[in-house]
This record gives structure tokens, sequence and C-alpha cells, in this order.
């Protein structure tokens, strides 16, 4: 009775390991959630008002989405990316997930490449549709990016090619320079590699601007974005591809596929999106939520310089990736020999939940261990974001005070582990 390919599949891991912190707390444990990547902060006033102010609004809209919305988000590209983009070129959807599935599903059996370790649906995307993703391993040495064999790999392979490429990238928070993003533009040009970009990140840049390698191959480059990350926005479901012209055949096949499934993204939040790029309110609120952001990730990478825990630097979004693997003999010692068994001491020893590299296509023999700094209140920390002068950690202790607690709580353990080795 059950597609074959489906068979072995479970439900994703991230929405997974947010169902049992909820089912955790609800039997009365105190748990830290760093394991599921939903922003901490609420959508800005402005767009829940506009929100309410077109509830009333019940009719069907185009199935490649509200006009208006569409021309304002092909003009930010456009200037953006110094490209020529209109609204024929802009595909809205419930979120980006089903964007991206339904992509990989209009397209003709590509070898389908993407950087590990990666979000965790790309995988699961390809297993529905019975194709096999081709994972690009990167290392802490080099900071979690690709190096140009990685490169090599997929313009020496023949035919087709999807090269699925999140920039900012989950789950390590690392970005590509301008002279990175040129040398990825000149090994992949060629009209048989489509690239898709996830930059569902890009507006939590730290350093903006963000530079998308869009700018260095605009004919091959589909944009995935969304206001899930952005906006504090998840369970509103609205995201959207935008498709270079020359990619148009493939835009129309998305745009029925999204006729024959999800019909059309849910009509007042898309009116509610109107002046997303434009309306100063909805900037302010990004460039808060970057600082906090920023302040909070580069705290819990300081914090664990002097441990047997290696992290680089985020310089987008809110996730810290730990790398466990110089401290793999020393946890050996103490029954803990994987990822996942990292994850189960944390959340049964300190009641904090994280997510193993594994779940992100890292191989077994690797340590990595994904944390989303996102459990604190985000109203009160926006209210509070200074202005003028620099967060510090006193804030930090004030306005994020969980996961504070819980990044010390595992630098503790981890040198009492390593010190017991």
């Amino acid at each position: 009775m059950i597609n074959t390919n489906l068979k072995k599949m479970t439900n994703s891991s991230t929405m997974s390991t947010n169902e049992q912190v909820k089912t955790l707390r609800e039997q009365g444990k105190d748990i830290i959630a760093l394991g599921f990547g939903q922003s901490p902060f609420p959508p800005p006033p402005g767009l829940v008002s506009q929100l309410q102010q077109h509830a009333h609004t019940n009719e069907y809209l185009p199935v490649q989405g509200l006009l208006s919305l569409r021309q304002e988000i092909a003009d930010y590209y456009s200037k953006r990316d110094g490209r020529t983009l209109g609204p024929e070129d802009v595909v809205i959807g419930p979120g980006t997930k089903q964007l991206q599935f339904l992509l990989q599903l209009a397209m003709r059996q590509p070898h389908t490449f993407v950087p590990v370790p990666c979000w965790v649906s790309y995988s699961a995307h390809c297993k529905i549709i019975n194709r096999k993703i081709r994972p690009l391993y990167t290392r802490l040495l080099d900071n979690w990016k690709m190096q140009e064999s990685k490169l090599d790999t997929i313009r020496n392979t023949k035919g087709l090619r999807l090269f699925i490429f999140a920039n900012p990238n989950n789950p390590t928070g690392t970005i590509y320079t301008p002279e990175e993003l040129a040398t990825v533009a000149n090994k992949l040009d060629d009209p048989n590699i489509v690239l898709l970009l996830d930059e569902i990140y890009s507006e939590l840049t730290f350093q903006p601007p963000f530079v998308s390698l869009a700018k260095y191959s605009p004919t091959q480059s589909i944009i995935s974005s969304g206001i899930s990350k952005s906006m504090g926005a998840g369970g509103w479901r609205l995201g959207y591809l935008v498709f270079p012209p020359e990619l148009a055949e493939l835009r129309k096949t998305v745009v029925t596929l999204a006729s024959e499934t999800h019909s059309c993204a849910t009509t007042p939040i898309q009116y509610a999106c109107r002046n997303l790029f434009t309306n100063p309110e909805f900037q302010d609120y990004q460039r808060k939520s970057r600082k906090i952001l920023s302040a909070l990730t580069e705290y819990g990478a300081s914090i664990f310089k002097n441990t047997y825990i290696r992290v680089v630097k985020p310089m987008a979004t809110w996730y810290l990736f730990l790398d466990f693997l110089v401290a793999t003999q020393l946890l050996n010692n103490h029954n803990i020999y994987n990822a996942e068994e990292i994850c189960n001491t944390l959340l049964e020893k300190l009641h904090i939940s994280s997510t193993p590299g594994t779940k992100f296509l890292q191989q077994r023999g690797e340590m990595g261990v994904r944390l989303c700094l996102v459990d604190f209140d985000g109203a009160a920390a926006l209210r509070h974001c200074p202005l003028e002068t620099d967060i510090t950690e006193q804030w930090l202790e004030m306005y994020t005070p969980r996961p504070v607690q819980g990044l010390r709580s595992i630098r503790d353990w981890i040198n009492c582990v390593t010190n017991d080795g």
C-alpha cells in the first residue's frame, strides 16, 4: 500500500525535535530548546496589522501569486543583484520547502549536489521522488566551505545538474565572500547546471549588505527565500522562488505543479506582505534582530574557545555548529560514541535539546551538533535592544537567559568530561 520510496522515511528531524520538546514540557520538564530553528522574534506589529486588515479576503489568487507582491519582489532582486526581472519571474507559495520540492520534481532527473552539512529537507525531497543526492562534504578546517575540488566534481559530471547552495548556511551560519562566489560562478558556468540558491537567512547577515551568487551567475540562479526567518513568521508559510528569464520553461512547469497541489499561497498573508522590502518599520526590526543574534552567536562561539569543542563564528543566522571531534576519545571513555549520543546526553543530563550533524548529512564518524539560540523572549529583546551601544554579556544574561544558560552548561559539561577523561 505504501510507496516503496517512502517506507523508510521518518518525520523531519527538526520538526520531530520541536514536538519532542513540547511533549517534555507538557510533562513538566524545563527544557532549554536549542534544537528547532524557529525565529525567537514575533512578526513586526505593522505586518500583523496588515494581516488583520486583509483577513476578510477570501478569493483564490493567481497560482503564481499576487501581482503587486511579485512586482515588489522582482524589483528588490533586480536592484540587489543587478538583474532585470519582472513579476512573471516570481513564484509565491506556501513556504520555501514546498516550492523547492516542486522545483526538484519539475526537473528531468538531474544530478543533485549539495554542500554538507546542509538543511535536512534537501535529501528528503530527493528521496520522495526516487533520486539520490550527491553530498559535497566540507570540513571545519575550511570553515565548512567548499573547496575548488568539490566544484570540479559538479563541473565534470555530465548531463543536467542541480546545485543546491544555502548561503547563509544552515546549520553552520557561514557566508561565502564575493571572491569565493566568483570562483563558484566561474567553475559552474554551464547552461546544464541549475543553481538553487537558498537565501532564507540573507536578511539575517550580521554585516550587510549580503552578496548573492546570482550576481555572478545571473542566468543560472533561482533564488529561494521567504518571511519565516527575516520576519519571524514561520507559521505564516509564505515563500517564493525568483527565476531568471532564461529558465522560464522550468518556472512554468513549477507553476503547473503548484496549480495541482497547493493552488495558491494564503490570500490574506500575500496582501499583508506588500511593502515587505520598503517599510521602515520592517527594516528597523531586521536591524535589531541582526544585532541581537550577532551578539548572542559571537558570545556562544567565544565561550568554547578553551574547550574541546570547536566552532566557527557564524556570520548570519541564530545557529552554532559545535564540533566535538577532538574530544572523541574522551567522550568514548564516558560511553558516548557519536553525535546522536552527544545530543541524547545533553537532553537527559542538561535538559538541552539539540540536533546531531548526521541529520544534516554528516557522516557517522563526524561529531557535529547544531544549536539554535532561539529560546528567549524575542519581543522583550527587541524592545530593549540598545541602538547606539554594543550588546554586553550582562544584556544577554538579562534578555537571552536560556541560551546563555544552555551554552554555559554545555561548556561546563565538556570541561568535566574531558578533565575526567
